[in-house]
């Protein structure tokens, strides 16, 4: 019985890493995307940037990036069936603009907001329920 039940719990945790390496081998990891478009407003010309890396821990993803005034990072969930999730989402503290503060609380805002996630060609889409953000592909030089 306790083999048995050894058996399944060896078994429960291999497949749980091998759905995680699966979901991350489709979501496109350690690359810089820059937001292109939020709710259908173009957003190109504003540095929002979001990278998507393995937890040092090897337990699932950490978001990284450039919010318009300061950097964030935050837990990241990546699911089969397209699910995503953002959470213990944390800022440095600069002030900066009003104007830029404003688009950064509102793309953090969005960010925590998003459910699901989708890759068309090499353009990353993010959905939650009111709202979609679409990323491209950064530059070398885009900040984190």
């Amino acid at each position: 019985m306790r083999r048995a039940a050894l058996y399944c719990l060896l078994f429960g945790l291999f497949a749980q890493f091998a759905w995680a390496e699966e979901a991350s081998r489709r979501f496109p990891l350690e690359q810089r995307f820059v937001v292109t478009y939020l709710n259908g407003q173009d957003f190109a010309s504003k540095p929002l940037t979001l990278m998507i890396r393995r937890d040092p821990g090897g337990r699932g993803f950490r978001g990284v990036g450039f919010a318009g005034c300061n950097t964030w990072t935050a837990r990241i969930d990546i699911g089969d069936a397209d699910r995503f999730a953002v959470s213990e989402l944390g800022t440095t503290r600069k002030f900066c603009h009003r104007d830029r503060m404003k688009t950064e609380s509102e793309f953090l805002a969005i960010l925590r907001s998003m459910k699901r996630w989708r890759v068309d060609g090499r353009t990353l889409v993010l959905m939650g329920d009111n709202s979609t953000l679409v990323l491209s592909p950064a530059s070398r030089t885009a900040q984190i």
